[in-house]
């Protein structure tokens, strides 16, 4: 940090300026200092205000003069630049496939270069950080796998079904078995999704089961379902 050259004129806090700055006027470090500069002193701002810069030099509010921030430009112009930007984007762009829902979508050069664009949705991205993740089983959940594996049932764990859910549990050929803890599962936001999921689900004809943590614990299976 540089050695400090002035002092801040409301609050008196020693700071740094350039020399430039000096001309310009700003004797305040910060911008609550300069707020409180402006409220008791309102011809600074207003001097300043009304005095065009940029494209608006030697234009004044005051005269009656309209300021603008940027370069006008007529309706060509903006055609134009807009044609050549969406031909920069496509030529550097790349079309994807998703790895979660299988959907094709465009991955802008910005992304590319930030190291984005691995899907095509923020639904997508948190099917993928979940499959990513390493998860614990839960008590209800081992419950469950044993009962399948001592019934010599085949199935999948964790498993993405077209983008929508992570399945606790897929068999073969359209089952999704859910252990749902009672707490969460039970919270309003929560039910919502479930109920959205399950909705989703059967519309692509997928046989959803939802079991809550208390029924697995009392011996509920989905015998009648699975045989």
């Amino acid at each position: 940090m540089r050695n400090p050259n002035t002092k801040c004129s409301i609050c008196n806090k020693p700071f740094y300026r350039r020399p430039y700055e000096f001309k310009k006027g700003k004797e305040f470090c910060c911008r609550s200092c300069r707020s409180k500069l402006y409220k008791r002193n309102p011809n600074i701002w207003k001097a300043n205000f009304d005095k065009g810069s940029g494209w608006n030099k030697g234009m004044s509010k005051a005269n009656g003069d309209i300021l603008s921030y940027g370069k006008p430009r007529n309706k060509k112009t903006k055609f134009l630049i807009s044609k050549r930007l969406k031909e920069v984007l496509v030529k550097r762009g790349v079309s994807k496939k998703c790895p979660i829902c299988g959907t094709y979508f465009y991955v802008f050069p910005c992304n590319i270069l930030r190291g984005n664009g691995k899907v095509c949705s923020k639904r997508c991205a948190t099917i993928l950080g979940n499959m990513n993740r390493k998860k614990q089983d839960t008590d209800i959940e081992l419950i469950l796998e044993k009962w399948l594996l001592n019934n010599n049932i085949a199935f999948k764990k964790q498993v993405s079904i077209d983008g929508i859910t992570i399945v606790d549990f897929f068999i073969e050929p359209n089952i999704c078995l859910y252990a749902d803890g009672d707490y969460w599962h039970n919270l309003d936001r929560v039910k919502y999704r479930d109920k959205w999921i399950t909705s989703q689900l059967k519309k692509k004809q997928y046989n959803v089961i939802r079991l809550l943590g208390s029924e697995i614990k009392e011996g509920v299976r989905p015998i009648e379902i699975l045989q």
